[in-house]
């Protein structure tokens, strides 16, 4: 038995010279980031320079910023993040006015005479990410129907429960007739599950978001759970607190507790080993279930997010519109394969049978030459070109 236990110990030690060293996770072995991992990306808020050219972005000659590319925020205790008013990027790509919408004028408070005022939210795809502001689709919306007043308040990274809170306050300064949401069933439902975005994607921001559950035939709003994201550096780095553990349990669906949680067990690295495969394999089955199970809780928030949407607009006298996007991925599997077009129907019919007018973006956008579908400059999301087609295909929407 003892010759066992020193062989066992002997293994573990020889194990530990090649395990390298990371800020995130407990090491890395041979390619393996083993646990415990890290909530908090590191012990203080990431400072990055996001006026300093992004990464191999050059445009006309000019060193495009991570700035230009995604724009600025700030935290806010009751949604999580905002854009930052007023804030300009260093090449002028990106710039919001004194409410935080992306634009180069101020936004009044009272609609202009004889025109109407569509307000957008949603994330990334509503915000124009990846583009300078001219060529961004709501840009091309309002040049195509000068006769509304088009205001984008989408936000890098939000889904729709975040933009809902965005809405209902941005419906207490300023006025508008519309509230046109962009929903991205690719990249949405997951985010409705999930509090803090680094667990998932690895983003940057390891700060708690608010999200909604289920509860009932309703949503229950769960706030951020620091009023001060910053906080989360502070106090769950390098081992989160209990009160985040419990919350992370209860609320995301991607916060594994053998991946964050320091146990006995965890001090031995061949269970590091055993864990990191099989959670980190588990994890992404998670992601693609609650993408593809189109009843289930992921979008099951996003749709009672959008009726409650719906349901607040109309109590003050507003239309309510839902966009529902279809990335890269989606236009090109759809021709291929009947499943992809049967569930994309059933994603898009799911919401108009609450009764809630739905533009489906796809066979328009689908018209697109494969050729000439383009991408944003960092080679992420949709180009000039498809800008353009999903602004067009918006206007022609919206006037019927």
């Amino acid at each position: 038995m003892l010759v066992v236990l020193f062989a066992f110990a002997a293994f573990d030690a020889g194990m530990r010279l090649l395990v390298g060293p990371s800020p995130h996770v407990y090491g890395t072995f041979r390619g393996v980031d083993l646990p415990p991992f890290r909530v908090a990306a590191s012990g203080a808020p990431p400072r990055a320079n996001l006026d300093a050219p992004a990464d191999r972005v050059v445009v006309g000659g000019v060193a495009i910023t991570a700035g230009d590319l995604l724009g600025y925020v700030r935290d806010d205790a009751e949604i999580g993040y905002v854009s930052e008013e007023s804030r300009r990027s260093k090449n002028g790509w990106w710039q919001t006015n004194e409410i935080g919408a992306r634009s180069r004028v101020p936004t009044p408070k009272a609609v202009s005479p004889g025109r109407k005022r569509v307000a957008i939210f949603g994330g990334s795809n509503a915000e124009g990410s990846r583009l300078p502001q001219e060529e961004t689709w709501s840009a091309r919306l309002q040049e195509l129907r000068p006769d509304l007043d088009v205001v984008n308040f989408g936000v890098d990274e939000y889904a729709m429960g975040q933009s809902l809170l965005l809405d209902r306050r941005m419906r207490g300064r300023i006025d508008y007739d519309v509230s046109l949401y962009v929903f991205v069933p690719y990249q949405d439902p997951w985010k409705e599950v999930n509090v803090i975005r680094y667990l998932e994607e690895r983003w940057s921001s390891s700060v708690p978001e608010p999200r909604f559950v289920l509860e009932g035939s309703g949503l229950r709003l769960i706030p951020p759970f620091y009023p001060r994201g910053a906080t989360v550096y502070e106090r769950d780095y390098p081992v989160p607190s209990p009160e985040l553990r419990a919350h992370l349990r209860t609320f995301d669906r991607f916060y594994v507790p053998d991946l964050y949680e320091p146990s006995l067990a965890s001090h031995f690295m061949l269970w590091k080993l055993i864990v990191a495969r099989r959670e980190r394999f588990t994890q992404k089955l998670t992601r693609r279930a609650i993408g593809t199970d189109v009843d289930g809780e992921g979008f099951e928030v996003s749709r009672r997010i959008l009726q409650a949407a719906s349901d607040e607009a109309a109590a003050s006298g507003r239309r309510f519109v839902v966009a529902v996007l279809p990335v890269e991925r989606d236009l090109a599997v759809q021709p291929k394969l009947e499943k992809a077009r049967v569930r994309w129907n059933h994603i898009v019919t799911s919401i108009r049978e609450r009764g809630l007018e739905t533009i489906d973006l796809a066979p328009a956008l689908s018209e697109v030459p494969a050729a000439e579908r383009d991408a944003g400059y960092d080679g992420t999301h949709y180009g000039p070109k498809m800008s353009r087609a999903i602004a067009q295909a918006i206007a022609d929407a919206l006037g019927r």
